[in-house]
């Protein structure tokens, strides 16, 4: 029982035809021979794109952050809060360098609520004595404590009795020893 099949094929040119002649058992074993070549490009193919698709799949496993454990977690709030208190101590250390710096050259340290923490120290404290200088220049110095010569002699101081004496003591000490010599 051999049958003959007839494959015509058209190419471009119409005038052009080629016809095999062969048994239906060579034409299924053309079928199955060029079946077997596209089945074994494509499992080739298939088993370079399962690796790619492992190899990816490894990748991401690594680059996936992993759940942490409660040990980890507790480490790193103690390390978050020691950071914290560090940033703190910094500052408070800061602060009193600076009341310090403050207070080495003369300036009230209740001025520090209204400086920053960064000026310059130095040229601070130069601007705040030139303008202490300039408004006793300006105003001028009038001792409030001073008291006026009383007119007292030493002719008059030598007439004067104990309790007169005393008295002028007490209130100008100066004069009295002034005129005791």
């Amino acid at each position: 029982m051999a049958e003959i099949i007839e494959n015509t094929e058209n190419k471009t040119n119409e005038n052009n035809e080629d016809s095999i002649t062969m048994s239906k058992d060579e034409f299924t074993k053309k079928i199955q021979s060029e079946t077997d070549k596209v089945r074994t490009e494509y499992s080739k193919q298939k088993k370079g794109l399962e690796d790619q698709i492992s190899s990816l799949t490894d990748k991401i496993k690594e680059l996936t952050p992993k759940e942490k454990t409660d040990a980890e977690k507790d480490v790193e709030t103690r390390l978050h809060e020691l950071e914290e208190k560090s940033k703190q101590a910094d500052v408070e250390k800061k602060h009193y360098e600076f009341l310090n710096t403050l207070q080495s050259k003369n300036i009230p340290s209740s001025l520090h609520e209204y400086l920053k923490d960064d000026i310059d120290v130095e040229k601070f404290a130069s601007v705040l004595t030139d303008i202490a200088k300039q408004s006793k220049i300006n105003n001028g110095f009038e001792p409030v404590t001073h008291n006026s010569n009383t007119g007292v002699t030493k002719e008059q101081f030598n007439k004067m009795s104990y309790v007169e004496k005393a008295k002028l003591y007490s209130e100008n000490p100066e004069l009295y020893k002034t005129l005791i010599k």
